[in-house]
């Protein structure tokens, strides 16, 4: 794989992150990645991915929108945690690969929403890309 320089932001970053902007570089064999620094860090955990969906985009203010978050393996357990714009919205456990909110507080408006996987005993946290859903 070589050297890979990632300077400050490495010794500060999230592991999970740092994993991911491997992933978009380098070929990854699911069963750990070794990054050379100033140190060796090693990722020893497989990491996953963490999708979300709405059942209602756009909805309507008041609207019990049912947010689901599907982890990529199905024996992953743990929580996840949903934001929306950096507030957190609730924790849910993770049954067979999958984190289910249902959320009727959202401001009328166009919002950001993340959610955060916390990991466990075999897999490595996992955040989300950002999801747009809109309140009319």
């Amino acid at each position: 794989m070589g050297k890979i320089e990632l300077g400050e932001r490495f010794a500060s970053g999230n592991r999970s992150q740092l994993a991911k902007r491997l992933l978009d570089s380098y070929q990854f064999d699911g069963k750990g990645v070794t990054v050379w620094s100033e140190s060796l860090i090693l990722l020893d955990k497989p990491l996953l991915s963490i999708g979300l969906a709405s059942d209602t985009n756009p909805a309507s203010f008041g609207t019990n929108i049912t947010f689901t978050a599907n982890l990529s393996d199905t024996t992953a357990t743990g929580t996840v945690q949903i934001d929306v714009d950096g507030t957190s919205y609730g924790i849910a456990s993770v049954v067979k690969g999958v984190a289910i909110f249902h959320i009727s507080t959202i401001s009328v408006g166009t919002h950001t929403i993340v959610v955060t996987y916390s990991g466990d005993g075999k897999f490595n946290g996992a955040t989300s890309p950002n999801f747009t859903q809109r309140i009319t």
